[in-house]
C-alpha cells in the first residue's frame, strides 16, 4: 500500500506495476497500470484521475473506490466499481468507445473482440486479496484457478475440459495452496499433482488439474 502524490492510495497485487510522476501536473492526474489495483482515489472534480491500461485502455475517475485487473498476458480487463463512478474508454477500430460504470458493478472487457460486458457484483470476491484474503462465490474452476495462478506464483494447467463447469464458493486466508487444492479435490471430485517443467528457465511451479 502507498501513497501518490495527491494523497490518492493504492493495493498494489503481486506481479503488477504501478508507474507514477514524483509530482501530478494540472494538466492531468495520471498513472499507468499492468497488473491489478486497488485505488482510493481523491476527489478534485478539476483535474480527473486517469488509469491507463494495457491493450489501449483507460478509466478517468473524479473520486472514487475500484479495483482494476490489467495484465498484459491476459486476454480480460476487469475493473469493479464499489463508490463513486468511472469511465471506462477503450479502442474499437479507429473510434474511442466508453462505459460508465455504477457502484455494485464490475465491467469485463474482452480484448480479442473489443467489447465490454457488465455484471453486477458486491464487490467483496473482486477486492478479498486486499486484505490478504480468497473468496470464491459460486466461481468458475478456470476463473478460480487463475486467481489461485496470482495468489501463490504457480502455473496450473486443467487438463480436464468436463471440470470447467465446477462452481466453488468458499473463503480462505493463511491456507497454503495445497491445503486450498486438497478442498477442491474433496468436493468436487479433482484431482492434482505438480509436474516436471521442461522449461529450465520458467521461474513458476507448474500443477496440473485433471
Amino acid at each position: 500500500q502507498f501513497e501518490l502524490p495527491d494523497g490518492s492510495k493504492v493495493h498494489l497485487n503481486s506481479e503488477s506495476v504501478l508507474r507514477y510522476p514524483a509530482t501530478f501536473t494540472k494538466a492531468a492526474r495520471q498513472v499507468e497500470l499492468e497488473g491489478e489495483a486497488y485505488f482510493e482515489v481523491e476527489k478534485d472534480p478539476e483535474y480527473p484521475f486517469v488509469v491507463k491500461a494495457p491493450h489501449q485502455t483507460q478509466i478517468e475517475v473524479l473520486g472514487t473506490t475500484f479495483n482494476v485487473e490489467a495484465f498484459v498476458t491476459e486476454q480480460q480487463i476487469q475493473a469493479t466499481l464499489l463508490t463513486g463512478k468511472i469511465r471506462f474508454a477503450y479502442a474499437q477500430g479507429t473510434a474511442t468507445q466508453a462505459v460508465e460504470l455504477e457502484p455494485g458493478h464490475k465491467l469485463i472487457y474482452d480484448v480479442a473482440t473489443a467489447k465490454p460486458h457488465v455484471l453486477p457484483t458486491n464487490g467483496q470476491a473482486e477486492v478479498a486479496w486486499v486484505d490478504g484474503k480468497i473468496i470464491f462465490d459460486a466461481t468458475p474452476l478456470p476463473e478460480a484457478l487463475r486467481m489461485l495462478e496470482k495468489r501463490f506464483h504457480v502455473r496450473l494447467i486443467l487438463r480436464n475440459a468436463r471440470l470447467k463447469d465446477e462452481a466453488f464458493t468458499g473463503t480462505f486466508t493463511t491456507q497454503r495452496l495445497e491445503r486450498i487444492l486438497d478442498v477442491f479435490e474433496l468436493s468436487s471430485g479433482i484431482h492434482w499433482r505438480y509436474i516436471d517443467n521442461p522449461d529450465k528457465s520458467e521461474e513458476k511451479t507448474t500443477i496440473e488439474i485433471y
